[in-house]
């Protein structure tokens, strides 16, 4: 990634709607964990479940992370 992509997000970083968005995320994850017995993480280590590992890890860190390749 090129430095002009790299603070492009950046400063996107910082905007309401990207926050907002980040809530939102956070609250889906949060009423799928209170509606399973006993959730786990698939993690592929692809950009989509890292994003996914990081948001339901820090609302519930003991959770099983599985990986498989």
């Amino acid at each position: 990634m090129d430095d002009t992509w790299r603070e492009t997000f950046r400063e996107h970083a910082k905007t309401r709607d990207y926050w907002q968005r980040v809530r939102e995320a956070e609250d889906v994850v949060r009423g799928c964990l209170d509606s399973c017995q006993r959730p786990y993480v698939a993690f592929s280590g692809g950009k989509d479940s890292t994003v996914m590992a990081h948001l339901i890890l820090r609302q519930r860190p003991s959770i099983l992370v599985w990986h498989a390749w």
